[in-house]
């Protein structure tokens, strides 16, 4: 598991449907918590829990910026 475009996306799209589907802000931070560490670790035998969540970003990169700041300071989005 590395880092890259892709995944980068998909824990964007997934902050995106998560927040739409009303899943706490714990939840969230859990998710992305887990993938992240496991590419960081180049984990071989880590399962992305964000993986295909990729589609349900929006069509403006700050946007997806910006939201993912609020999410990992536990702000309001």
């Amino acid at each position: 598991m590395h880092l890259n475009q892709q995944f980068v996306n998909d824990l964007g799209g997934y902050i995106y449907w998560a927040m739409d589907n009303n899943i706490p802000k714990e939840d969230i931070l859990l998710n992305l918590a887990h993938d992240i560490g496991g590419a960081i670790k180049e984990d071989k035998f880590m399962l992305p829990r964000t993986t295909g969540y990729g589609k349900y970003l929006p069509n403006k990169p700050e946007e997806t910026d910006n939201l993912m700041l609020k999410v990992l300071l536990n702000k309001e989005a």
